[in-house]
């Protein structure tokens, strides 16, 4: 079997994105076009929903949720072109098989 960090450091690939998780959060990496800036994007958290979407074309809607978040400390930043979604486990510790429910 795999060890617990194995597990807690489970994540994968969606389409568009990849993700990965901590036992406090979940994080959602999304490669964006060169030039984009952060004014263009727009993350909206929900108690169990998370919705990105990018000007020029990217939109990503996860409506359901694996689990719920604490979308007043969830947050988001790019990085090296990658826009990092952060989001807070509502449930530390219980481990996400998969982003969408």
């Amino acid at each position: 079997g795999m060890t617990a960090d194995e597990l807690n450091a489970k994540g994968g690939k969606g389409e568009g994105y990849t993700w990965k998780q901590t036992p406090e959060d979940v994080e959602i990496s999304v490669p964006l076009p060169e030039g984009t800036r952060g004014k263009q994007c727009k993350v909206q958290f929900g108690n169990r929903s998370c919705k990105i979407v990018v000007q020029n074309g990217i939109n990503l809607n996860f409506k359901t949720l694996y689990g719920k978040i604490r979308a007043d400390d969830s947050l988001w930043t790019i990085e090296d072109g990658i826009l990092v979604v952060t989001m807070e486990k509502g449930k530390a510790k219980e481990v996400w098989p998969t982003v969408d429910a």
